[in-house]
Formats: structure tokens, sequence, C-alpha cells
């Protein structure tokens, strides 16, 4: 009876030791199951970060881009203006110049005509009218 009891104790021994192998190997595997929600939960996390991060540069480089351009055309429209008041002067410049020239000119032609009185009534009269 000693061999069919020690051969049924084997068997209660292996029973309870495949029962608490069995129990390691499921609590190990809620472990790794934990681990892997953790880590899934941190991707997310860190994914939701960098996205944000890569959000926020965009937008500050359009942020920037729009400060950018908008200097750009400010200085455009600056020098433009600069442009036109140094054509306008220019300009100006030369209208007097052209109507000095014009006042000599006449004024040649007036002493070359002034000759008497009469001369100098019809010069007024034309002048006047």
């Amino acid at each position: 009876m000693k061999p069919i009891l020690k051969i049924l104790n084997d068997r209660a021994n292996k029973i309870e030791k495949g029962l608490k192998e069995t129990e390691e190997a499921r609590k190990k595997l809620q472990e790794i199951s934990q681990k892997e929600k953790e880590i899934l939960t941190r991707a997310r996390a860190e994914a939701q970060e960098i996205l944000k991060k890569s959000e926020d540069m965009a937008k500050k480089s359009k942020d920037e881009i729009i400060t950018e351009a908008k200097k750009q055309a400010e200085k455009i429209i600056s020098d433009a203006k600069d442009n036109i008041e140094a054509e306008k002067t220019k300009m100006l410049r030369e209208v007097k110049a052209e109507v000095a020239e014009l006042v000599v000119s006449a004024t040649e032609k007036i002493i070359d005509e002034k000759i008497d009185i009469k001369k100098d009534r019809e010069l007024i009269e034309k002048v006047t009218r």
C-alpha cells in the first residue's frame, strides 16, 4: 500500500505544483497585461504631447511667416513712398528749372522787343489778357 500512497502523493504534489505554476503564469500574464496598458497609455500621452508641440511649432512658424510677410510688405510700401517722394522732388526741381528757363526766355524776348512805350503797352495788354 505504500507504493500506491507514494504514487498518490506524487500525483497530488504534481497537481499542486501545476496549479501553483498556473497561478504564477496567470499573475505574470496579468502583470504583463498591466505593463502593456501602462506603456500604451504613456505612448498615447507622449504622442499627444508630440502632436501638440508640432501644432504649436507649426502655429509659431505660421505666425512668424505672417509677421515677416507683413514687415516685408510695410518695407515695400515705405520704399515706394520714399521713391514717390524723391521722384516728386526731382520733378518739382525740373519744373522749376523749366519755368526759370521760360521766364529768362520770355524776359529776353520782352527786352528785345522793348523799344518804345507803345510796344510796352501792347506787351502789358497781351500778358494781362
